[in-house]
């Protein structure tokens, strides 16, 4: 069935196109170089600076983020070769520019590093020009400085200082010029581009953001983000079978990508994180089968060029520590001519919660290596491996009043008790062994054709021991507990090849991926139960105590839990081949995108316990259209500068697993007999795969020579044919009021709409301080529901319809009286939101919160050693709130971190 989307598909008309202005386009691509184009840039940073000038001149231009941090360059207008414009651009700072011999390429060192030859000196004529003739000898020397005689190429040339590296065009360049910058993103359109290029809305976390925020739980990145919430907590998350992260974009369920790739529902860290992306509205062009509200990417941290290491120790409120390790840098071969870094770190973290019993502890260790073989073949290795534990501490944490010992949790909602509750008690354990890893080859096949060859593999083995019928509701005391245990396995093993075609034709530049992605994934779980006989007399625990480990049953050996016919086998297999084009004017005035894609899959499961077997079977041509347009434009201008409006269309799918039946067909039978034999041999249907289309359009706005960036935009997305779940129950049957289970069905019902308004903005006033802001305010409803039509004109489910967030950092200057001293302070809110559906309380609503941070820290230097002392402030104004059934309400929380670097 794979092979059927090439069959079928019609991108092979496209392709066919697409061949020809390859092979027509070679001598175009060829020409740029060594002509003079018309420049128009302001003066800058050097990290945003060059690369739109590379792009007004349309040639590849590589140099380090390190290199450049900082560098101010000239401002330029006029008609120069790239050389002779770059050049002028560099004459008043440390740096010069060179073209490498064979490749063409322009590259950036540092003047002290150029070893310029003994020459006779020649006077200088002193004319407007003279900075132009200066710099032309600085970029002269560092021409002759490749050409010294020991053979090394113009990458290797640069070891000793710092590393000039040939990223591929699939790479986002690091920025560290300001706080935060975030200029580069490649989620929404899986090559690096330029941010205000791309016709979606992309949302950026950085690693320096993480550590600021000391954000150790990855549901919390959800509130650096708006328009994206937690759907699920794998960290605190109390059940057993609930192991892997999700969040919500715009109120759809959505799994991270790592690396760019599926996981098939897998947990993660913080500490390895480099980089969060959010590319939103559907994706399946890009990404294959996808969620209609958008995708995330967790981009894990890649080796670096310099040297580096770092250990960070820490310890905080609820008993929490956390010990973080890391080096890496370059490593190189001049006998070889190869260029290579590494990264390899782990960290240890435990903590506690409010909530009695509880206590977790994650471990996670990484590794990743680049290669650069020669300026043409680029090899990148990434694992990770996370090791997680906890006893889960089943509290309900709803509304609750008071602080420390004397807070009072309401556990159901409807009465008060002087203690927390627990279900699972202490003996009570969950275990996850994750393992992901990713590989990319990437080889520029000509000037213009880069190909990458990429892979995953991930794995994740759950163990879990739970407690279950611990209370009831009321004031029961008493209980007739018994324990669960259960294994899940799942593997998850995709490649995916793409193909990048960079062209120039005179002033349109055109930019073409053409990608193909296979992604296939099994899974097994066994559960099994302990006897309800184990305990003949109910255990009983007072209301008017806490309780106390010895309350509570340990578990049964191994031969005292029995089989209840719940295991389970999964395999989901899919397919993705996709055409996708960004067409950008010479002056990057506008950029039209567009692509279409042929998706096809299959899911198939065996279970035991929810009638033998389901197949689900999908395929979708999906699409995207976008552009943007640069409206206005006055770099000069102190207030106004740069007005780009944006505007995008697009779909995806979603294979679905589930055996699909129609909830009428289980009534009318007499005995509970009848029903359990017709529900046992029922034939299984597959269910249809889940849709999504949406729409958005909006503008970004660029003021006082780029130092305040806003954007504003209005979005309307729907996803339809849901997958929903119904239950069998004995008490279809007439006479009967049993709620025993007899079976579990799914129906692809539904239609859920999310439409809003977004805002976003940053604000660099001084290249020390950034005010960083989101706001979304949604409107999202289920359009229908066939199978519980009563839930329809209701709010989305864990979609908080306003979300804010805000944080601002400030670094004092090096040479003020505070220098080293810095301090953050940020803030999120979410609105009231309606929570999982309960029995008897199905459009129960959480409390709306707003979780407030702060960071004071110290920085200072001895000898190569950089220190820092950190006190970070969760909850600082210690407001009582439910985020979710289970996400847990928490009093103000310290942090306390020393920190060393080389």
């Amino acid at each position: 069935m794979a092979f059927q989307a090439y069959r079928r598909s019609s991108l092979w008309f496209v392709f066919l196109c697409y061949l020809v202005l390859f092979f027509t386009g070679q001598q175009v691509s060829a020409q740029v170089e060594t002509e003079k184009r018309s420049f128009d840039i302001s003066e800058g940073y050097a990290i945003n600076t060059l690369k739109e000038a590379a792009k007004q001149a349309g040639v590849e231009f590589i140099f380090s983020a390190d290199l450049v941090k900082g560098v101010r360059t000239s401002s330029i207008k006029g008609t120069y070769t790239p050389l002779e414009a770059f050049s002028l651009m560099l004459a008043e700072t440390s740096l010069a520019v060179f073209q490498h011999e064979q490749s063409g390429v322009y590259a950036i060192t540092k003047v002290s590093d150029i070893q310029i030859p003994e020459l006779e000196p020649k006077p200088i004529e002193q004319t407007e020009m003279n900075t132009k003739n200066s710099n032309w000898l600085k970029t002269l020397a560092a021409i002759l400085a490749v050409g010294i005689p020991n053979g090394r190429s113009a990458l290797t040339a640069q070891e000793n200082s710092d590393d000039i590296v040939n990223l591929t065009p699939f790479i986002v360049s690091s920025s560290n010029d300001e706080i935060y910058s975030t200029q580069q993103s490649n989620t929404g359109t899986i090559f690096a581009i330029d941010r205000d290029s791309i016709p979606f809305v992309t949302s950026v976390v950085t690693e320096e953001m993480i550590e600021d925020m000391a954000l150790d739980n990855p549901a919390d990145l959800s509130e650096q983000m708006a328009g994206v919430s937690k759907d699920s907590n794998p960290l605190i998350a109390d059940e057993g079978g609930q192991a892997s992260l999700t969040f919500r974009v715009r109120g759809f369920t959505s799994e991270p990508l790592y690396n760019g790739f599926q996981t098939g529902g897998i947990s993660h860290g913080t500490d390895n994180v480099g980089r969060v992306e959010v590319s939103k509205g559907a994706n399946s062009v890009l990404y294959g089968q996808s969620p209609a509200g958008g995708v995330i990417n967790l981009v894990p941290k890649a080796p670096q060029f310099t040297d580096h290491s770092r250990l960070t120790v820490g310890a905080g409120s609820n008993d929490s520590t956390r010990v973080i390790f890391e080096m890496g840098g370059p490593t190189a071969s001049e006998n070889t001519g190869k260029v290579s870094a590494y990264r390899f770190g782990g960290s240890h973290q435990e903590f506690e919660r409010e909530q009695i019993f509880f206590h977790a502890q994650l471990q996670t260790f990484w590794g990743a290596h680049t290669w650069q073989f020669n300026e043409n073949v680029t090899l990148e290795l990434q694992t990770e491996i996370l090791e997680f534990e906890n006893t889960p501490s089943r509290t309900p944490a709803f509304v609750s009043t008071g602080s420390g010992p004397d807070r009072v949790v309401d556990p159901f909602n409807r009465l008060r008790n002087d203690r927390n509750f627990s279900y699972n008690g202490p003996h009570s354990f969950n275990e996850r062994d994750t393992w992901l890893s990713t590989g990319f080859l990437t080889v520029n096949l000509s000037d213009s054709l880069t190909a990458r060859a990429g892979i995953f593999f991930g794995e994740q083995e759950r163990n879990s021991i739970v407690l279950g019928d611990m209370y009831g509701l009321g004031t029961n005391e008493n209980a007739n507990p018994r324990y669960t245990k259960s294994n899940v396995d799942r593997a998850t093993f995709a490649q995916k090849i793409d193909l990048l075609h960079q062209i120039q034709f005179g002033s349109l530049r055109f930019d073409s991926l053409l990608g193909f992605e296979n992604h296939e994934e099994d899974s097994t779980s066994l559960s099994l139960r302990q006897d309800r006989d184990a305990f003949p007399t109910p255990v009983l625990i007072p209301f008017s105590r806490k309780p106390v480990a010895s309350d509570y049953p340990a578990p049964p050996p191994p031969q005292a839990f029995t089989d209840l016919r719940s295991d389970s086998d999964s395999r989901l297999d899919w397919t993705n081949i996709r055409f996708t084009q960004l067409i950008s004017s010479g002056s990057d005035n506008w950029n039209l995108m567009w692509g279409l894609a042929r998706g096809d899959g299959e899911a198939f499961t065996t279970d035991r316990r929810q009638n033998a077997t389901s197949l689900s079977v999908g395929d979708d041509t999906t699409y995207t259209v976008g552009g943007t347009v640069r409206v206005f434009e006055d770099a000069d201008s102190d207030s106004l500068n740069k007005v780009i409006l944006f505007a995008n269309t697009s779909t995806s799918f979603l294979v679905q697993s589930g055996n699909q039946q129609d909830p009428s067909i289980f009534d009318g039978f007499s005995t509970v007999e009848e029903l359990t034999d017709f529900v046992n041999n029922i034939r299984p249907n597959p269910l249809d795969p889940q849709t999504g289309q949406g729409y958005e359009f909006g503008a970004r706005f660029d003021f006082a020579q780029g130092k305040f960036g806003l954007n504003v935009l209005y979005f309307d997305q729907t996803r339809e044919n849901i997958a929903r779940s119904f239950f069998v129950r004995e008490s279809r049957v007439a006479g009967s009021d049993s709620e025993n289970l007899v079976g579990q069905f799914q129906l692809a019902s539904g239609e859920e709409n999310a439409k809003g308004v977004e805002i976003g903005f940053h604000w660099n006033p001084t290249p020390n301080l950034v005010v960083l802001g989101e706001a979304q305010i949604t409107d999202g409803k289920v359009v229908s529901n066939i199978d519980a039509p009563q839930e329809e004109g209701f709010g989305l489910i864990r979609s908080p319809e306003d979300m804010y967030t805000f944080w601002t950092m400030y670094n004092a200057p090096d040479d003020s009286s505070l220098s080293g001293f810095s301090l953050g302070l940020g803030a999120s809110y979410n609105s009231s939101t309606r929570i999982r559906p309960q029995i008897n309380d199905r459009f129960r609503v959480s409390d709306d919160y707003t979780m407030a941070r702060m960071l004071v820290r110290y920085t200072w230097k001895s000898d190569k050693l950089e220190q820092q002392l950190s006190l970070n402030v969760e909850n600082l104004l210690d407001d009582e709130f439910t985020m979710e059934d289970n996400f847990l309400s928490e009093p103000r929380i310290y942090k306390l971190a020393y920190t060393v670097r080389l």
